[in-house]
């Protein structure tokens, strides 16, 4: 679940294609679960397109992780959310939560946190928001975005992530890490 940063002509969208190409191989689109997904997201009002040579980034950047981390082919149920407010969350968790436990899935959720800040304000700003992921908290995290207190251009997927965890039987959430692009470059006057 990742961010649409570019105007899309629905709420949701997805690919039209049948696979995503990456230099570690081919990831298929999972196309039972995707039509699965949009019979659901129909019945909440939502509306959905499946769009073609998308300009979207964030979940191929996703990709080889994937290919590193995971044992075997693996298959791909790419959702992009333009719309992320709290009725767009509820939506798409409710429509994804029955396939989740459907299939044998990974959750993941893309997003930055906060852009181009100094290091110290963005560690402030990040600090807020992923305390609202360790709390457990969709609603925070998407009240974090609202308020300024906390930056993520995935607010939307991050709580959709938390949501249909929650729906899925989870009852808990560690964050594992943080870091920022100075720990890369060495450069604190600008971070994402």
């Amino acid at each position: 679940i990742s961010p649409a940063h570019a105007y899309y002509p629905a709420s949701i969208i997805s690919s039209a294609h049948q696979f995503y190409a990456t230099p570690l191989g081919e990831v298929s689109i999972h196309q039972k679960a995707l039509g699965e997904f949009e019979k659901n997201l129909k019945k909440t009002g939502l509306d959905f397109a499946r769009v073609a040579n998308d300009e979207e980034h964030s979940i191929e950047i996703q990709l080889p992780f994937l290919h590193r981390a995971l044992v075997g082919k693996f298959s791909l149920l790419p959702l992009m959310m333009r719309a992320q407010d709290s009725a767009a969350v509820e939506a798409v968790s409710h429509s994804l939560t029955p396939i989740l436990k459907k299939y044998n899935s990974l959750l993941i959720a893309s997003s930055d946190l906060s852009h181009f800040y100094p290091q110290d304000i963005a560690n402030a700003l990040d600090a807020h928001l992923l305390q609202m992921v360790a709390d457990f908290s969709p609603g925070g995290v998407l009240r974090a975005e609202e308020e300024g207190s906390g930056f993520a251009c995935g607010a939307g997927p991050i709580a959709v992530l938390l949501s249909t965890a929650r729906r899925a039987g989870a009852d808990q959430v560690k964050v594992l890490h943080y870091s920022t692009s100075a720990d890369v470059t060495g450069d604190s006057t600008s971070v994402v």
